[in-house]
């Protein structure tokens, strides 16, 4: 299972994502920085070999079977 390659908070950023929230909706949250916010994305997205919200979600829907 690629999600076990996150760290926490690159979980709960990508999580937001496949939600719909906001980078800045996502830095509230989470009491981060919006550039936080996009560096973890990216580092997130690139281990897990996606490059988009959408991408994401239809993995996480191949996963989830």
């Amino acid at each position: 299972e690629p999600f076990v390659t996150l760290s926490p908070r690159e979980a709960e950023v990508s999580d937001q994502a496949v939600r719909g929230v906001s980078v800045a909706g996502t830095a509230l949250a989470l009491g981060v920085s919006e550039n936080s916010v996009r560096t973890l994305r990216k580092r997130a997205w690139r281990k897990l070999g996606v490059g988009s919200a959408t991408q994401l979600a239809a993995l996480v829907l191949s996963i989830a079977g």
